[in-house]
């Protein structure tokens, strides 16, 4: 989440730069012409104006960030067949470069961990709950799980099917992004829905 905070944080703090500088220009032309009333008197309030504005700008900037973090970084768990790993690296890739937090369990685990509460707790902090669906899929116990857990937790799954003849009964009705024929294509479905969810 800290790098998307940052990210955010430095463009609004570039927005804000212009505005920065004009305060500053003003306070320099106010400098000038109140130069007759002392220095010792003048200098210490423009300091504390520019100080003041300079303040007040950054803490803008940063709720902003903060503001835009919350709505345009959502975090997806992505549960998929290991034999599927290559789609999924590519997947995770190319959410990453559209402000999406992907969470790919075997990125995710540590040596000594309950691989089972461990993936419960990836899914639980997960935004969207995505499965990749294929020929592999459904021949995995373990993808199985992972999508009854995603119902029991109440998540919104987004299927991705890469097979269409692989989609499981419980998801024979859901809307999917279709990754049968052209990965683009399925990216631009699923950007779509996650986008709508950041307004």
């Amino acid at each position: 989440m800290n790098r998307w905070f940052i990210k955010h944080l430095t463009h609004n703090v570039s927005m804000i730069i212009p505005v920065l500088a004009a305060s500053a220009s003003l306070v320099a032309l106010m400098s000038f012409f109140l130069k007759d009333i002392g220095s010792s008197t003048t200098f210490p309030l423009l300091t504390g104006v520019v100080a003041s504005i300079t303040g007040a700008a950054v803490a803008y900037a940063a709720a902003l960030a903060m503001k835009t973090v919350s709505r345009q970084a959502p975090s997806v768990f992505i549960s998929y067949s290991h034999q599927d790993t290559a789609f999924t690296d590519k997947l995770a890739k190319s959410l990453k470069d559209a402000d999406v937090d992907p969470i790919v369990d075997r990125l995710e685990l540590n040596v000594g961990d309950d691989i089972r509460s461990a993936v419960d707790d990836m899914i639980d902090r997960s935004d969207y709950f995505l499965c990749v669906i294929s020929k592999n899929s459904a021949k995995s116990d373990w993808a199985k799980k992972e999508i009854e857990q995603a119902v029991r937790r109440g998540k919104r799954i987004l299927p991705l099917v890469l097979d269409a003849d692989a989609i499981p009964e419980p998801l024979s009705g859901v809307y999917y992004a279709d990754f049968t024929n052209e990965f683009d294509a399925g990216l631009a479905q699923l950007l779509k829905t996650l986008q709508r969810s950041k307004r």
